[in-house]
This record gives structure tokens, C-alpha cells and sequence, in this order.
């Protein structure tokens, strides 16, 4: 499959930055091509500083659809959220990183991005890029459900595998960074409720329920547990903006990824 990789800013659309002219080139994503083309895949650099928004559009509506892989920060938000809407107009597939879209993630998946990817994402997209729909790393999906889209994320990734690990320590650790983050930035308030431990098919779960007040007066409900299989650990984080649909979206992973967890090594 074609990877088109790009960014969302445009020098054309940035007065200051046009008298200063000392643009940073696009390095994440030009390091990125450079490893994908030594593994043999087709990936072309859509250099957005020099180019314009008109331009990638019209590389977006005149296809073929393939995969996006998007750049983005602060400062390129906005474009960036319009860049993914018009991929996905088109048919793309839309794979976002850099450090914006990890600590904004349903902004990035309300969009319609189909990936949210943190850290380092050659190696996510290779496997992306063969077909691998769940690489290692930390993946992020929206709710299908048309009702429950909005706000409405669940993730998972791959843990170290720590047999010991009880419940008491899971749910120390929580409720350590949930004091940590109380009132902190938009935070106004987290409360940590219902932990629980059970075994399913001989994966341990471990799991606790999170509830956090934001300033803007919202509250968003989550689930995050630890699944422990025989040899591997996966981690499962279900969030939205009601407690019901957390949990529908939390059960539904589950049963999947204990399926997973529950398989030995060869």
C-alpha cells in the first residue's frame, strides 16, 4: 500500500513566519520515509511548508486513496484536523502522530483518524503497511457505534509481563497519579472507584474505574486494566463521556484481548 506522508504547516498561511524565514524542516517524517523506503515500501513526502493547502487537497480528492501519515503539534492543530476531514472525504486511511495527537486523542479520532500513534511511528506503520491492524506500540480506536463516536476511545498496548503484579499495586499506582493530576491543568478533579480482580480463561484481570471533572464542567468515565495472560501482558484503557459506553466498549476489547493474552508462545 502507498504511504503519503505530510505535515500541517503552511508557510504561505503564516505572515511572521514568512519575515523570520527559518521554517524547521520536517525531520520526524523525512526519517520516517527513509527507514520505510529501505524496507522496500512505496512513500512519498508532501513537504506542506512550501507547498500549499489548496495543492495537498487536490492530492487528497485526486487519489487514489492510500495511507496518510500526518505530523502534527500545537500550532498545526487546526490544519491539521482539516487535513485528516478532507482524507477521509476521499477514502484515506489516516495514521496521526507527532506531540499533539497522543494528548488530544478524540479530537484526532472525531476527525476521523483511523490511528493515533505516540512516540516513535516507523515501525508502527511498517506493520500498518503489512496489514497488521494491531502493531505493538499503544493503538487507539474509535467507537464504532455512530451514537457513542464523539469522545469515545479505547486503547491498548503491550505491557511488560509482570506475573506478580496483584490488584493492591495496580490500584496504588492509579490512584497516585490520579492525586498527582487533580487540579492540575483543565483537571479539576479524578476519583479512582471499583477495583476489581478476576480471572477469565486463565488471563488475570486486573482493573479499576476512573472518573475525571474537567473545568469546562464535563466529566469523562473510564476503565483501565491490566490483562496477564501465561508469558505476555497487555494493558486496556476504554474512555468517553458516559459511564455506559465506557463499559460496553471495555467488554467488548476485553474478550478479544484475553483470547490474545490467553495463547503461549510457541
Amino acid at each position: 500500500m502507498r504511504l503519503l506522508l505530510t505535515h500541517g504547516f503552511f508557510l504561505a498561511e503564516d505572515p511572521k513566519e514568512q519575515q523570520i524565514l527559518r521554517p524547521y524542516p520536517p525531520l520526524g517524517i523525512l526519517y520516517i520515509s527513509a527507514y520505510l523506503r529501505s524496507r522496500g515500501f512505496d512513500v512519498d513526502v508532501y513537504d506542506s511548508t512550501w507547498g500549499s493547502r489548496e495543492e495537498l487537497f487536490r492530492i487528497l480528492d485526486d487519489g487514489p486513496p492510500a495511507m496518510l501519515g500526518l505530523y502534527a503539534n500545537l500550532l498545526t492543530r487546526r490544519n491539521a484536523l482539516a487535513i485528516i476531514q478532507r482524507a477521509k472525504a476521499n477514502g484515506w486511511k489516516v495514521i496521526a502522530g507527532g506531540p499533539e495527537p497522543a494528548n488530544y486523542t478524540d479530537e484526532y479520532l472525531e476527525a476521523g483518524a483511523d490511528y493515533v500513534v505516540p512516540g516513535e511511528g516507523e515501525l508502527v506503520i511498517e506493520r500498518l503497511l503489512m496489514g497488521d491492524p494491531a502493531p505493538d506500540g499503544v493503538v487507539y480506536y474509535r467507537c464504532a457505534s455512530r451514537i457513542c463516536a464523539a469522545g469515545s476511545v479505547v486503547s491498548y498496548k503491550v505491557q511488560p509481563h509482570r506475573t506478580t503484579l496483584t490488584l493492591a499495586d495496580f490500584e496504588t499506582h492509579h490512584r497516585g497519579l490520579a492525586k498527582a493530576n487533580s487540579g492540575s491543568g483543565r483537571i479539576r478533579d479524578v476519583r479512582i472507584v471499583e477495583p476489581m480482580a478476576r480471572t477469565i480463561e486463565g488471563v488475570r484481570v486486573l482493573q479499576v474505574s476512573r472518573e475525571v471533572d474537567w473545568a469546562d464542567g464535563t466529566t469523562t468515565f473510564s476503565i483501565e486494566a491490566r490483562l496477564i495472560g501465561a508469558d505476555r501482558s497487555f494493558s486496556l484503557v476504554s474512555d468517553s463521556p458516559k459511564r455506559e459506553w465506557t463499559a460496553n466498549n471495555f467488554d467488548g476489547f476485553l474478550r478479544r484481548l484475553v483470547d490474545i493474552a490467553g495463547i503461549r508462545r510457541p
